[in-house]
């Protein structure tokens, strides 16, 4: 699950590089052409609004994946610590049962013995 997670996300990052990508190569060549009058001011505006909307995507699919160089680092040190947690509630589990079986057979022999001391006062 955690793996899928991550591949989405860094498709994400990908498309949205793409994007800019080729929202650069229009903006630049919207520009060229406007320089030459071959198209109007409002197309270059129009691609340069498309470039920085896919400047703002790219960096908002960065952020909200947690695509930085650590995080697969982070998320690893989060699962370790998990891991430990757990095995401490495992440990803490297993001496409270250890000790309510030794006290159920405490039990148990101090009533086998009071039912033979009363078996051999008959």
């Amino acid at each position: 699950m955690r793996a899928q997670l991550w591949r989405e996300a860094d498709s994400a990052v990908k498309l949205a590089a793409a994007e800019l990508e080729q929202m650069r190569g229009e903006k630049d060549g919207s520009e060229a052409l406007f320089q030459k009058k071959f198209v109007a001011e409002s197309t270059l505006v129009s691609d340069r609004i498309k470039f920085q909307r896919s400047e703002i995507n790219l960096k908002k699919s960065k952020s909200s994946s947690g695509c930085s160089r650590n995080s697969p680092i982070r998320a690893m040190s989060a699962v370790r610590v998990r891991r430990q947690e757990k095995g401490k509630q495992l440990d803490r589990v297993k001496r409270k049962a250890r000790a309510a079986l030794s006290g159920a057979e405490a039990s148990r022999k101090s009533k086998t013995s009071t039912y033979e001391h009363q078996k051999k006062l008959l």
